[in-house]
């Protein structure tokens, strides 16, 4: 998702959105390894990686701060 966000230097939300989004079925999809695991990925763990994504859309200026 970095490497895509500063390649593409995304011009607006949408832009974003459609870079995150895509990260996002890329965890999504561990969901199936994790289930065979005996694991999941956990809510506390989502809302980490979703704190994780602001910090990273508002580090390479594709966010203004909230």
């Amino acid at each position: 998702m970095c490497d895509r966000i500063e390649a593409e230097q995304p011009a607006d939300l949408a832009a974003l959105y459609a870079i995150t989004h895509a990260a996002t079925e890329e965890f999504n999809d561990l969901e199936e390894a994790f289930g065979q695991a005996g694991s999941e990925i956990e809510t506390v763990a989502r809302d980490a990686i979703g704190t994780d994504f602001h910090f990273i859309a508002t580090a390479t200026g594709s966010l203004t701060p909230s």
